[in-house]
């Protein structure tokens, strides 16, 4: 019971984001602010003697990932009141099970060949990290946007809602929001790090000494 009702909730607010907001394009907003933060947080790392781009770059993540969560909680302050209808508080004694929970969850599904991907000094070596580099962004990127709707839904129900829910319905399944971003956006962070600590160690092979992107490139082939 607790569960189907907390699903129907999400779906509702889902609906609601969809219909009356851009879930997506307000998500785009954040992923390019904590974007920002984490180039930031790169320049701050190098400026603090932090030279190795495979432990820069994920540290980097790391510290973008911060502001990414702070960034959710202020969306939570600012935005997530407008998408709240009184009817989310009202018969909440009784679920409705006949409301069509048809949302599903976006899931990757990447397989990247290993062939060649380590030959750093070959000709394609470099290309190859600057693509992987970008990629990872990118697929990072598109992923959070992709899952806004669904991801946005939960943090107004568990951040906003709940403890009004769970007052007038102690069955209901009620998290902190902090437990619903993380657990819907870590992976995420956590593999585009690692895949950036990989790149990082391929352009140290590539231009030994090398700190920046920009090194790396301007290093002449062998």
């Amino acid at each position: 019971m607790a569960v189907s009702l907390r699903q129907t909730i999400i779906a509702r607010l889902r609906q609601r984001l969809e219909q009356r907001g851009a879930p997506r394009l307000q998500m785009a907003l954040l992923v390019v602010l904590t974007g920002g933060a984490g180039f930031l947080c790169s320049v701050a790392l190098l400026h603090a003697g932090v030279t190795e781009l495979w432990l820069r770059y994920p540290l980097s993540v790391g510290g973008a990932y911060l502001a990414f969560l702070m960034l959710l909680w202020w969306w939570i302050r600012i935005s997530a009141p407008s998408y709240i209808d009184p009817r989310d508080l009202v018969g909440l004694t009784r679920a409705d099970q006949s409301w069509d929970d048809t949302w599903r969850e976006p899931r990757s599904k990447r397989g990247p060949s290993w062939e060649d991907l380590f030959d750093f000094d070959g000709e394609l070596g470099l290309p190859l990290l600057v693509l992987a580099l970008l990629g990872t962004l990118l697929f990072a990127c598109g992923y959070l946007v992709y899952g806004a709707p669904l991801l946005f839904a939960e943090l107004i129900l568990d951040g906003v809602l709940a403890v009004t829910l769970y007052r007038r319905l102690r069955t209901l399944d009620v998290r902190y929001w902090l437990e619903t971003a993380v657990r819907r956006t870590f992976m995420t962070f956590f593999w585009a790090a690692v895949i950036m600590a990989i790149v990082g160690a391929g352009m140290a092979d590539h231009a030994p000494g090398a700190r920046t992107l920009g090194e790396v490139i301007s290093k002449p082939w062998s």
